[in-house]
């Protein structure tokens, strides 16, 4: 439990560095007092232990510092119409009708800054594109895209992108680029010959099902059936996870034992994980699995048990050590909280599922499913604002189907050289993977499958992961042991102290339950660039939520920044507002996750009275076009091709698509670029206020 503890505190203190919540300097004289209180604290009732903890935090804190990223090559580009060259790392993701990938840039040029050609420090960038020419780019491919050029979101930039790319003109140019990786990469190169394999003995979905479940990605699914893998809450089943690399060491340690013996099994099994991890793309989820099995596996050859808490958390902190970048990776994170799950719930809940007199073949998924969906909810919850009701039962019915599409797909790749053999193994995986697309078809289609909340604060995330993680952290012996200890110390306190605690904490949480619920005083406006389109959305201070879309925003991001502005209590939009055609198919993944009480669709003409503010929509176009004017409090603000007098705020779009908002001094008038920094929010309790973020 020590190393648990320790190796705990060097991941937050990591997390606080990735953050920028402390500078390196900041956790390097942090450190020096840690040391010097562990060396001064020791002995009998001694300190030493605050000072170890608070060295080992800095430690991890001064990690990430030193490995933040310099300045950005990039900063002279933001905003400006540039020209980029660079290849395609990693495997390219749908998200709704974009294609999303990564550019390792090699040569950047701008008509009004220049060229630069990278040769070193070669910065990524993320690239959200449509067409054609993105669903077909592969790892590899030398891409140049023409578009603006903005800076990365938060969260990506934490993740290694330098800049973002949305919807650029792309020109794409194999030939050399991707023949030469492939050929220098026999990992890429087994992969590609696997998917051509696949796809030319296996229709959609079964293909693409049988090929994730092997090597992992949705690459080849269609929209629909992404859809309903996510609702169904089966989209980790095509995911890179622990599972697959179990299954890989077992059928490697089973073989391998039959034929060699106990002894070469082991090397062999970790050399067989080791190859897999490298042919699916050595993910994050798939090292930290890698990771914890050959740890398992070494454990195993000393004659020592591993025990996987310790194991899940000594090999998160060699990820950190080697890339603190890898904790803000999102599929790192919820394969860490699986994990975690099972390790720390399913003792628990395996038991209580056991006394319902479940067969167990769905018992056994079931108890498995819940303690993986309990430990991930809350990060399911932050950072997706959404939650599959059905993934539980949906679980049970397709977790058994798993090793036999495996199984089965392992065998088709093996016979893939042979021609018509591959012909009738193929049929072999069809079966399984028919049946798990039928599963999660039908359970997607159950009512209220997936369940859409408004924004959830990270705090509220750890509010809910603390005392789930608690309650299964005292399940383990060492737990019992802390808590008989804190409970005879407990005991020995005098009453007037544990009535003290116990009013000061319900007053606490009293107190965080108002704060939440309380109403904004201030109206809130945030204006957001969205690919070639915009959005605002409001909250006024009665609370009516209102989204205006114009233009082709990309529809999943316009979802996402509706979740955001609403509060998790909440799942329905007051009003949603189309000014053109462009904006309603914008707003389709919007409309399906929270369904507004009025719609105002593209050429109507209305004028509406909202709590707290009114609404006036003009189509005033021919083309099916509108405008509208929002006013709240005393301010008014023009939206779309609306040239309104008395407008204190106007959005509007330039010749190159960059969304920006024009602020009236007097009768100057100032525009402040959304492009840049993705959005500004616009603030008002009777005065006039502005902020830019």
């Amino acid at each position: 439990m020590r190393g648990v503890g320790f190796g705990t505190l060097f991941l937050a203190g990591a997390a606080l560095g990735l953050a920028r919540a402390v500078d390196p300097l900041g956790a390097a004289l942090a450190a020096a007092v840690g040391m010097v209180g562990t060396v001064l604290g020791r002995g009998p009732g001694g300190l030493g232990w605050m000072g170890a903890a608070l060295l080992v935090v800095a430690l991890g804190a001064l990690r990430s510092g030193v490995a933040l990223p310099g300045p950005n090559p990039l900063t002279p580009y933001f905003g400006e119409p540039a020209s980029l060259t660079g290849t395609v790392e990693g495997e390219p993701s749908g998200r709704g009708r974009a294609t999303l990938f990564r550019l390792r840039l090699t040569r950047v040029s701008s008509g009004t800054v220049g060229a630069t050609v990278l040769e070193s420090s070669l910065p990524l960038v993320e690239v959200a594109a449509v067409g054609a020419a993105a669903q077909s780019l592969g790892p590899g491919d030398l891409v140049e895209a023409t578009g603006r050029l903005l800076r990365a979101t938060p969260v990506a930039e934490r993740q290694g992108a330098r800049g973002a790319l949305s919807f650029p003109v792309l020109q794409r140019v194999i030939s050399a680029q991707r023949s030469a990786m492939t050929a220098s990469n026999p990992f890429d190169r087994l992969r590609q010959s696997v998917e051509d394999g696949f796809g030319r003995y296996l229709p959609s979905p079964q293909g693409p099902l049988a090929l994730g479940t092997l090597l992992g990605g949705t690459a080849g699914l269609s929209e629909q059936a992404r859809l309903e893998m996510r609702t169904a809450g089966l989209g980790h089943l095509v995911a890179v996870s622990g599972y697959n690399v179990v299954v890989v060491a077992a059928l490697v340690g089973v073989v391998s034992r039959r034929i060699l013996g106990r002894w070469w099994s082991i090397p062999l099994s970790i050399t067989g994980i080791v190859l897999y991890t490298g042919l699916v793309g050595a993910p994050a989820s798939a090292i930290r699995a890698a990771l914890m099995a050959c740890a398992a596996l070494l454990g195993t050859a000393v004659g020592r048990v591993a025990d996987p808490l310790t194991s899940l958390v000594l090999a998160a902190v060699a990820m950190a050590l080697f890339d603190p970048a890898v904790l803000a990776d999102v599929g790192f994170q919820l394969s860490f909280a699986a994990t975690l799950g099972l390790v720390l719930l399913h003792p628990r809940i395996a038991p209580a599922i056991a006394r319902t007199r479940l067969p167990r073949w769905a018992a056994e998924p079931l108890s498995l499913t819940l303690s993986a969906e309990l430990a991930t909810l809350p990060l399911l919850l932050v950072q997706f604002s959404q939650v599959s009701v059905v993934a539980p039962v949906a679980n049970v019915f397709a977790a058994p189907l798993i090793p036999w599409i495996m199984a089965a797909s392992f065998g088709l790749a093996l016979s893939l050289p042979f021609g018509e053999l591959g012909a009738v193994t193929a049929w072999a995986v069809w079966l399984p993977a028919t049946l798990l697309s039928e599963v999660a078809r039908l359970a997607s289609q159950l009512p209220r499958a997936m369940v859409y909340l408004g924004n959830v604060p990270p705090a509220a995330g750890v509010a809910m992961t603390v005392p789930v993680l608690a309650w299964g952290l005292l399940g383990l012996p060492e737990g019992r042991d802390l808590l008989d200890g804190a409970r005879l110390r407990w005991r020995r306190r005098r009453l007037p102290a544990r009535l003290a605690a116990g009013v000061l904490s319900a007053a606490l949480v009293a107190s965080g339950i108002a704060a939440a619920a309380r109403p904004d005083s201030a109206a809130r406006v945030e204006v957001m660039a969205l690919g070639r389109g915009y959005a605002a959305a409001a909250r006024l201070p009665e609370g009516a939520t209102i989204v205006v879309v114009s233009g082709r925003a990309d529809p999943t991001a316009l979802a996402s920044a509706v979740a955001e502005l609403l509060p998790p209590w909440e799942r329905q939009l007051d009003l949603a507002v189309a000014l053109d055609v462009e904006g309603r198919v914008a707003l389709t993944e919007a409309l399906r996750r929270y369904p507004p009480r009025t719609l105002v669709e593209p050429g109507g003409s209305d004028t509406l009275e909202l709590p707290g503010g009114q609404l006036a929509v003009a189509a005033d176009r021919a083309d099916g076009g509108g405008s509208a004017a929002l006013r709240f409090g005393a301010l008014t603000l023009a939206l779309g091709g609306r040239s309104d007098a008395d407008a204190d705020l106007r959005i509007r779009t330039d010749r190159d698509g960059l969304v920006g908002v024009e602020t009236r001094s007097g009768d100057v008038w100032d525009l402040w670029p959304v492009g840049e920094d993705r959005r500004v929010s616009v603030l008002a309790d009777g005065e006039q206020v502005w902020r830019a973020r």
